[in-house]
Order: C-alpha cells, then sequence, then structure tokens
C-alpha cells in the first residue's frame, strides 16, 4: 500500500460508444431537471414569502445556461455536473452499475490490496467543462487545487470533442519550486490526459486540479470512493486487510480528516472540555489537527509520485 498510495494509475475501463452513451443520459437528466425546475418556478411566482424566493432563486440558477445542470452541490469546490443516483433514471444506474462492478471494482482491488465488498461510492457524478466558445464563455473551464473527500477517486474522460483540459497532480513535498522542477530535476506536477474511456485513479489525499477547457465542452464521469471496514448498512464486516486501513497512511489520513471536518462543521474547535474527559474541545481539535498533518507529511514521504 506505501508503494500505491501516492500514484496516479491509468487504465482503459469504457468503450467510446459506453462514453457516449454516459453523456447521453447525462443530457437527458439535465433536460429533465430543466423542465421540472421550470414548471415548480412557475408555480410559485405568486408566492412572496422569503422560503418560496430562495427556492425561486435555486431553482433559476438550475434553469441557468447550462440549463438543468447543477451548480453548487460542492460547496468548496463546486462544479457543472449531474448526481448519477439523484438525477440518472434507474436504467441507466443499473447499467452503470454493471460496468463499475465488472470493472472498476477489480482494479481497485488489484492496485490498493482492498476487497470488493469494501468499496463504496459516496458520490459519483458528470461533469462538464466548457471552453470559452460554448455559452458565450459563461460555464465553467476549470477547477482549483484541492483533495478529494473520500479515500480513493477516479475519472474517466467521455469525449475529445475540446481543446485543452486535463488534470493536474501535485507533489506537495515538492511545490513550488522554481519552474515546476525539484532539485533532482523531478517535476512537481505531473499533467494527465488520458484517451477517451480511460480511467485516472487516484489516493484522494493528492492535491489535483482541472486544467481550463478552452475550447468545445469536456465531460468526464467522476467517483469518490471510500474503503469501509464495517458495512455502514448491514454493520457487518467487510473483508479489506488491516494493513489497507489501520496501517494504511493514506487511509488513516482519510479518517482524520474526515473527523476534522466534523469538528469544524458542529463548532467544536473551541470552548471548555466535555463531560467524562480531562481534554478541552480545542486541545481535541488540535490534536487531531496535529494527527491529520503528520499522517499527510508522512504519507507523502514515504510514499511515491508519479
Amino acid at each position: 500500500n506505501i508503494k500505491t498510495s501516492r500514484r496516479v494509475y491509468q487504465a482503459p475501463l469504457l468503450k467510446v460508444e459506453e462514453c457516449q452513451k454516459i453523456i447521453d443520459m447525462a443530457n437527458k437528466a439535465a433536460a429533465r431537471n430543466a423542465q421540472s425546475a421550470q414548471t415548480e418556478l412557475d408555480s410559485i411566482r405568486n408566492d412572496s414569502s422569503s422560503s418560496s424566493n430562495d427556492r425561486a432563486a435555486k431553482l433559476e440558477q438550475i434553469i441557468t445556461w447550462p440549463s438543468g445542470w447543477k451548480k453548487d452541490r460542492h460547496v468548496s469546490y463546486p462544479t457543472t455536473d449531474l448526481n448519477v443516483v439523484l438525477d440518472f433514471e434507474r436504467t441507466d444506474l443499473d447499467f452503470l452499475s454493471n460496468l463499475l462492478h465488472a470493472r472498476l471494482a477489480p482494479l481497485l482491488s488489484k492496485i490498493y490490496g482492498i476487497s470488493p465488498d469494501s468499496i463504496r461510492a459516496n458520490d459519483m457524478f458528470v461533469v462538464r467543462y466548457d471552453g470559452y466558445d460554448v455559452g458565450n464563455g459563461n460555464g465553467q473551464q476549470s477547477l482549483n487545487s484541492h483533495t478529494d473527500s473520500s479515500h480513493v477517486s477516479f475519472n474517466v474522460l467521455l469525449n475529445d470533442a475540446f481543446d485543452g483540459g486535463g488534470t493536474r497532480y501535485y507533489n506537495r513535498l515538492m511545490e513550488g519550486r522554481e519552474g515546476g522542477i525539484g532539485g533532482d530535476g523531478e517535476k512537481w506536477y505531473y499533467d494527465a490526459r488520458p484517451g477517451v474511456g480511460d480511467v485516472l485513479i487516484n489516493n484522494a489525499m493528492v492535491n489535483h486540479e482541472g486544467l481550463a477547457t478552452t475550447k468545445g465542452t469536456r465531460y468526464i464521469f467522476v467517483g469518490f470512493m471510500n474503503i469501509d471496514r464495517i458495512n455502514p448498512w448491514t454493520k457487518s464486516k467487510t473483508n479489506v486487510p488491516f494493513y489497507s486501513t489501520y496501517l494504511s497512511l493514506p487511509w488513516v489520513s482519510v479518517i482524520l480528516k474526515s473527523h476534522l471536518d466534523d469538528s469544524i462543521y458542529n463548532g467544536s474547535d473551541g470552548g471548555g472540555g466535555n463531560r467524562g474527559t480531562r481534554l478541552s474541545k480545542r486541545q481535541q481539535f488540535d490534536i487531531i489537527i496535529t494527527a491529520t498533518t503528520w499522517t499527510m507529511f508522512l504519507g507523502d514521504y514515504f510514499s511515491p509520485h508519479g
């Protein structure tokens, strides 16, 4: 697992016709969303209550070009996307589920040494990046550097009718070196530009960004995958090996980061202590920050990049 945690993997996953089918599914879902949003908006136009005004603003955002696509699902790093579970039809979901179980799950199992029953998708979506020549340049061209809220992330390129684009992956240990080159001549980032149907797989703690699409529309299919020791639905243990979880720095980093996010969200970064513990909330918060920082650093230091 040390050898795989910070690498980026590329492999063929989908056929060209399967990629086009997913794009068609997404565009049909967007059309349904736009029609539904317009119908609801028409029905509440005469309601002046604040709740109706808030809902109207939300609906107008959905209708705004590109019509039917969501623009604010991911708060910190929003993408123009469609949630596969919520927006796609049941038959489309079954099609994607069969593909991923047959092709992606064995690939993740082989790369990371995990059992297929431990792999769970916590978010799957189709993203579009629009060049400056599409929609008067009002679309989303790129996405800033970030990490994902999962253990493993993947994205599949669905088309090639665009210019620019790609995913840039950063090596945090050498980030910021002059000219993007480390002291030994190694670049501190890698630009991945896969072929149609190819999947890029990476540990979610790797910093990455979506490079600007300058012309046309670039479609990608993205998934955030969790590796569970306990099935959250059945509460039964999965067959994931111990060395792929508690002995894996990337896995531990994600767990600590999720606790940190929960602490920030719940406002537990200050104040007094909890009953039954000798540590204040602030001390607990600081411990989580320190542990998260160090596990990420150690994961970067001991794991190869490439």
